[in-house]
């Protein structure tokens, strides 16, 4: 599994704990939240250059797995087990990197968007 690809998956994970941080005051994680939502924004919005990293390192972990795909019906064809396996490893990572930022994403919404809508819950 190459350094890139854990980092990468690291690095998502520590995003989430920034996102997912509750509103305690004295927690470090949630002061860098702080440090990121716009100036003056009362409603605890992230600030737009934070959701843009979250998102694009989201993306450059689905574009690595895509060459990790490709790598591993290569290594079926060349019958290289061990390459496969440790190809195995990697794709598990990150889907469940994926499906981590899936849920963070999902239970902080309010947290990432500001929907047009008055009412949140008519666009559920």
């Amino acid at each position: 599994m190459s350094r890139l690809f854990t980092t990468l998956c690291s690095s998502l994970n520590h995003f989430c704990e920034i996102i997912s941080a509750n509103d305690d005051p004295n927690a470090s994680v949630n002061q860098s939240l702080n440090d990121t939502t716009a100036a003056g924004n009362s409603a605890g919005i992230v600030n737009s250059v934070f959701r843009d990293a979250y998102f694009t390192h989201l993306y450059f972990l689905f574009s690595i797995m895509s060459s990790i795909e490709a790598q591993q019906k290569l290594a079926t064809k060349g019958g290289d087990k061990n390459k496969n396996k440790e190809l195995d490893l990697s794709m598990m990572l990150g889907m469940e990197t994926i499906n981590m930022c899936a849920k963070c994403m999902g239970g902080n919404a309010s947290k990432l968007w500001k929907f047009a809508v008055a009412e949140e819950d008519v666009i559920r």
